[in-house]
Parts: structure tokens; C-alpha cells; sequence
């Protein structure tokens, strides 16, 4: 008798084990899996939607995979392309996530949603904030009015109308104290600790830096510009000035270079706060492989990290990239055309569209005359056409 209950025991556990790590989300060979490098595209049943000849409430939406493949026939109201594996979709206007089989993983119960990163999304619910992991649980409680992207590890949060941190495990590690915060960058997060006075504080709540600022920014490959007084300057992370240019505003490094606006002309500064390209352009965007986008008499084109201009001036603007492909367009109002270029800053197409859209996970959403739209691949090959 106990040799049967033995077995008959062994069985149910061996069925649980199957069942279990058959609908593991992290399983290789379950439809419910999530594989974060398999990338979908939302698609809406009618290209009319990207020319208002529809209402939004006669648009369902399904997705493609980086072939053009269907992967989910349009019945979503509205949907996102996949990010770390998994796409939101909204039915009766609450959000969830389906993986890029198209299966549903975390069922439609929330008011707003943002995308995977790092294996956790913030959502909303009952006009409170919370962060999940991917199996849909919260790891971070629904409490918050509301809670930061995540940065360098951090999540600010937002609770009785003060600032305190917690870590991407939901942990919380600066209690609420602050009436003002900026996120982590570089190990350090800008504070108010005073009506008009800032510091920064390290990972455990205490102040790094021990001056007080008017004002300043997130650091940026260990650089920050404050300003004291009527003066403006860098330090680096230990709070020791390095260079004081005349300087107005300072953007993010990349390239090992980052915008500076001085006298109402931007140009680029390095690592150590010198001026790396000099101050003359009327609008620049960061570095993107090598080249970054600058403006010179309301016109766009590209420079390298030398300052040496590659493509001229000509476009009307160059609008934010994805996978090294920039969107850049010239005219304006009706005569708008659109093309791409790559990284080199070769045209892959030539601005000669009605319609584009930047590229997202390998695609990118084209129009010739307006009417008819279809996706293309990173080659400019057509991969799929939408309904007229």
C-alpha cells in the first residue's frame, strides 16, 4: 500500500512539474514563453487610420514579425511594438502584455502601461502606481502617485508629495524626504534640500557632494553643470570644479561628447568639460554613431566628432533614430518628403515620401503617395502592405 501511495504521489508531481514548466514564462518551448530577442510590430487593420479617414474606434490592431509574417490578426484596440519581449495591448480599455507568439501573459487589468525594461514595466491602476515583473506580478505595490523610469538601478517614487528611491527589486532604499528629485546617473541623483537649494546624493541616501547649488543637471560620463550664484561650471563626482565655461544648458554624453548652449549657439564639450567642437549651430541633437544632426540657417545636416560637416545642410529636420537608421525630411506643410539614411550618412532611401515613420524593432512604416502604406526592412525591401 505505501509503495502505491509512493508512486502514485511520484506521478501527480511529475504531471505538476510538466504543467508548471510548461507554462514557465521563461520556458523555451512554450507559446507562453518570453523570448526577449524575438521582436513584434503592431500593425492597424486599415491603413485609413494613418490617414484620418476612419475613426480610432473602427481601427483594430494586430502584429507582424520582423519578416512581415502575421503573428496576430488585428483584434486589439490599440497596441505597441514588442520591447524586451513583450508587446502591451488594450481590450476594454484596460492594458496587457502579450509575448511575441501573440499569447496573452499578463491579462488586461490595468488603466495605463509603459514597456519592459530590464525585466520590470510601471503600470498603472486605480490612479496608483506600481512596477511588475514579467509574470504580471507587482514587485513594487500599487501605492505611489507615481514612480520614475529606472536609472542606474534606481526608481524614484513619489508618495505624499515627496521623493525617496527604491531598486529594481521593489526594495525600498531612500525612504520619501524629498520635496524635489532628479534620477540616478552615475551613481549620484540630484536633490533639493532646501527652497532654493540642490546637492546630490549617493545610492544610500546620503549626500556625496557636500555643496549646496541653485541649480543642476544629472551627471553624464562623471560630469554635471551647476550653477552657483550667478556662476555656471562642471564638477566631476566628487564635487570638484573642473572648468567654468559661460554656459547655458548642457545635454547628455554620447560619444564621449555632449551639447552645450552657450550665447544661444550649441555646440560640444568632452569628458574633461573643454569645448570640443566650438559653439555655432541653432539646434543639435546627441551623437549616434559618430555622426550627430546639427542646425545651421534653419537647415539640418550631420557632422562627425571632429566637427567636420559630412552631409550638408538640407534638411528640414532629422527626427529621432532607431537601429542606425535616420528619418530626415525636406519641405514643408503638403510638399513634405521623407527618406532615410544609415549610420555612414548615405541615403538608403532618398526623401521622395508622402509618409514615414522612424524605424522600430528592424521596421519602418512607409507611404509613396499618402494612400497606400507598407513596412519595409532595414534594406528597403517591402515586407508587408496594409489593408486600403
Amino acid at each position: 500500500m505505501k509503495k502505491n501511495k509512493f508512486i502514485l504521489f511520484t506521478a501527480i508531481f511529475i504531471m505538476i512539474s510538466l504543467v508548471f514548466n510548461g507554462c514557465s514564462y521563461n520556458s523555451s518551448s512554450s507559446n507562453t514563453s518570453i523570448n526577449i530577442n524575438k521582436k513584434i510590430i503592431a500593425f492597424p487593420s486599415n491603413s485609413k487610420y494613418y490617414t484620418g479617414l476612419t475613426s480610432m474606434d473602427k481601427v483594430k490592431w494586430g502584429f507582424i514579425d520582423e519578416s512581415g509574417n502575421v503573428v496576430v490578426k488585428p483584434k486589439y484596440d490599440s497596441a505597441t511594438n514588442s520591447n524586451d519581449g513583450l508587446a502591451i495591448v488594450t481590450l476594454n480599455g484596460k492594458k496587457g502584455y502579450i509575448n511575441s507568439n501573440g499569447v496573452m501573459v499578463i491579462n488586461p487589468q490595468f488603466d495605463a502601461a509603459d514597456q519592459f525594461k530590464d525585466g520590470i514595466a510601471r503600470v498603472f491602476i486605480n490612479k496608483k502606481c506600481g512596477y511588475i515583473d514579467m509574470t504580471g506580478k507587482f514587485i513594487i505595490k500599487p501605492i505611489y502617485d507615481l514612480l520614475g523610469n529606472i536609472s542606474d538601478g534606481m526608481i524614484s517614487t513619489w508618495l505624499n508629495k515627496k521623493y525617496g528611491f527604491a531598486d529594481t527589486t521593489g526594495k525600498i532604499i531612500i525612504k520619501s524626504q524629498f520635496s524635489d528629485a532628479n534620477d540616478f546617473h552615475d551613481g549620484l541623483a540630484l536633490v533639493r534640500v532646501s527652497d532654493n537649494h540642490y546637492t546630490y546624493i549617493n545610492k544610500k541616501g546620503t549626500i556625496a557632494i557636500d555643496k549646496q547649488f541653485i541649480s543642476g543637471s544629472d551627471f553624464s560620463e562623471n560630469l554635471a553643470m551647476v550653477k552657483t550664484n550667478d556662476s555656471l561650471g562642471f564638477i566631476d563626482t566628487n564635487g570638484n570644479f573642473i572648468a567654468e565655461p559661460k554656459a547655458n544648458y548642457m545635454l547628455s554624453f554620447s560619444d564621449g561628447l555632449a551639447p552645450i548652449l552657450i550665447h544661444n549657439e550649441w555646440g560640444f564639450i568632452d569628458t574633461k568639460g573643454n569645448i570640443a567642437i566650438n559653439p555655432q549651430y541653432q539646434g543639435v541633437q546627441a551623437f549616434e554613431d559618430k555622426l550627430a544632426a546639427v542646425e545651421i540657417n534653419h537647415k539640418w545636416g550631420f557632422i562627425n566628432t571632429n566637427g567636420t560637416m559630412i552631409v550638408k545642410p538640407q534638411f528640414e529636420y532629422v527626427f529621432p533614430s532607431e537601429d542606425g537608421i535616420k528619418l530626415v525630411s525636406k519641405g514643408t506643410g503638403i510638399n513634405s518628403r521623407y527618406g532615410y539614411m544609415d549610420k555612414n550618412g548615405n541615403y538608403m532611401l532618398p526623401p521622395s515620401l508622402k509618409y514615414a515613420k522612424s524605424f522600430s524593432n528592424g521596421l519602418g512604416l512607409i507611404s509613396k503617395d499618402g494612400f497606400n502604406f507598407e513596412y519595409i526592412d532595414a534594406k528597403g525591401k517591402v515586407i508587408f502592405k496594409l489593408n486600403t
